[in-house]
């Protein structure tokens, strides 16, 4: 009983450390609770026992079967790709056994008698002990050095590459290590050698990851830059015209100066008919109280009208609204710019735009009219455009990605009515505490 409740502490640590291994990669699936998380860790630990003591003892069946379980386990906790699951699943069991080989040589070179018999309990404890302990350190070291990298840019096809390099090099070091002792200097080489392509290979990955890193980091810098040029001139040909509006003021007072002056009433009251209506067809459309929502929305509902759009707004008060400007800017006239470009080959030409501060979250909803049912393979929307087609999808890529740096969420669906997006995003505190 003792040895069972030993191994199932082992598995559970080495579960726990698994999942920490993930971290460092990769993004954890949202509504996982902590019970979750116990739940996967447990689900692992009991299959990893019984594949232990009942399973086939063949070193590769046992080798690709805990990976299958622990890739399928992470499947479940983490946002990651099947693939990218099998291949950390395959190195992190890499660099358990390699953990695991540096603890042997070590306890061999400290404690002699302990290292030449390892089938010795207390040897063996010792060192199953030792490597855990060093691979839990390995994996937080390694969670703070790839932190801030952004491992979904790889392709299916780079992620293709590394599977086969680890899988390779994972099989061969199952052989090897079964064929040769452990204090032998061929395996101490061979170690090397495969440590060396190992690193090797993920330095390239590495530069690549890098490489669409600074890529994807442009290509969001030149829409923001695009986006924002394109708001200021908004902004600009609003004062040009508030200017020309106060020009023509004063030019209408002295007119109805003089109108008044000589008692001709009734022309002084076609005057001012024809100025009031005049007056209120050069005022904006939407005031939230929030000058830069004011500049996209009023310069789109402008856009929409001239084609013939129908532009039904719902919005409230949003003095209090504290996302970033350039946030804002890139979000509305994505969502928006898609939905007029959507409309305009539409039969019924209808967007609907939701913007309301509720608490202290945002609120953000765009539905507009369809001409044809979007195409979706994969989970990602194919293009109809027959222009700029490199381009189509990347300002909602970089929209949820927005939102996802405030830890936001979103929805995206369609039925025969039109195409939805959705956003909720909480409103930061204070200007203070807005650091994304």
């Amino acid at each position: 009983m003792a040895g069972y409740m030993a191994a199932a502490a082992l598995s559970g640590w080495e579960a726990f450390c698994c999942i920490l291994f993930f971290r460092a990669f990769t993004k954890m699936r949202t509504k996982r609770s902590r019970l979750k998380i116990w739940a996967a860790i447990g689900f692992q630990v009991f299959f990893c026992l019984v594949y232990k003591f009942w399973g086939p003892g063949h070193l590769y069946i046992r080798a690709a079967a805990v990976s299958l379980l622990i890739s399928f386990t992470m499947l479940y906790l983490f946002q990651v790709h099947y693939l990218t699951a099998l291949v950390l699943a395959m190195f992190f069991l890499g660099l358990e056994a390699v953990m695991e080989y540096l603890s042997v040589l070590a306890l061999g070179n400290v404690f002699p008698l302990m290292g030449c018999n390892m089938r010795n309990p207390v040897g063996g404890d010792a060192a199953i002990m030792a490597s855990r302990g060093m691979l839990f350190i390995g994996i937080l070291v390694m969670g703070k050095i790839m932190r801030r990298k952004a491992f979904y840019v790889l392709t299916n096809r780079e992620w293709g590459i590394l599977f086969i390099s680890t899988f390779i090099t994972f099989v061969s070091f199952t052989g090897i290590a079964a064929k040769v002792r452990p204090y032998d200097d061929s395996f101490l080489y061979f170690a090397l050698t495969i440590l060396v392509i190992d690193y090797v290979v993920y330095y390239l990955i590495n530069e690549i990851m890098e490489r669409e890193i600074e890529r994807k980091e442009d290509e969001v810098f030149r829409e923001r830059v695009k986006y924002e040029t394109a708001m200021y001139q908004s902004i600009s040909e609003n004062l040009d015209r508030q200017r020309k509006r106060t020009h023509e003021y004063k030019n209408q007072m002295a007119v109805i100066r003089a109108l008044a002056s000589k008692g001709q009433y009734q022309e002084l009251l076609a005057y001012v008919e024809k100025a009031d209506a005049g007056l209120w067809a050069g005022l904006d459309a939407v005031d939230t109280n929030h000058v830069i929502v004011n500049a996209v929305i009023n310069t789109k509902y402008r856009e929409a009208a001239d084609k013939g759009i129908v532009f039904v707004l719902k919005v409230n008060d949003l003095s209090r609204l504290r996302l970033r400007e350039e946030d804002l800017v890139l979000i509305l006239s994505n969502l928006l710019n898609n939905a007029v470009e959507a409309c305009e080959q539409a039969a019924e030409k209808v967007i609907k735009l939701k913007f309301i501060l509720e608490g202290e979250q945002v609120v953000i909803s765009v539905k507009n009219s369809l001409a044809a049912m979007p195409v979706v393979e994969n989970g990602k929307f194919l293009t109809t455009k027959t222009t700029d087609v490199p381009d189509h999808g990347m300002g909602i890529r970089n929209v949820i990605e927005t939102v996802e740096n405030y830890g936001g969420k979103y929805s995206i669906g369609f039925d025969k009515d039109g195409f939805l997006f959705s956003i909720i995003l909480p409103n930061p505190v204070s200007r203070a505490d807005d650091v994304w």
